[in-house]
């Protein structure tokens, strides 16, 4: 249960960051993160299933949620990242991206990074 963990931390601490940009994409490594946005951010259920949209089906029949509002969930943060164009972009990463800036990290509980957080 400790990968679960940081995106607790993520939802819950870091949920006043997410108002400012008009999207954030968010790896779904760690299973599928949505779940856990939904629950943290106490998302009214009646606009997600107004506003999901599903990844295609894998090999055994099963889809993810690929994005909802300004929520994306992706295990390609930089190919999304490029789809966005001029909007602001609050990036979630499993690992760090090449950039200048310097992420804030959510950890899991033996206190190794799990999440780079970039603005």
């Amino acid at each position: 249960m400790q990968w679960q963990y940081p995106y607790k931390i993520l939802f819950t601490k870091y949920q006043p960051l997410f108002d400012l940009y008009d999207k954030v994409i968010i790896t779904d490594k760690y299973a599928q993160p949505y779940i856990f946005a939904l629950f943290y951010l106490r998302f009214d259920p009646e606009s997600f299933r107004q506003n999901v949209e599903y990844n295609s089906y894998d090999k055994w029949g099963f889809s993810t949620v690929g994005r909802f509002n300004k929520y994306i969930f992706t295990s390609d943060i930089s190919g999304k990242v490029n789809e966005v164009g001029d909007e602001k972009v609050l990036i979630i990463s499993d690992r760090e991206i090449n950039t200048k800036k310097l992420p804030n990290t959510v950890n899991l509980l033996n206190n190794k990074p799990s999440l780079f957080i970039y603005e």
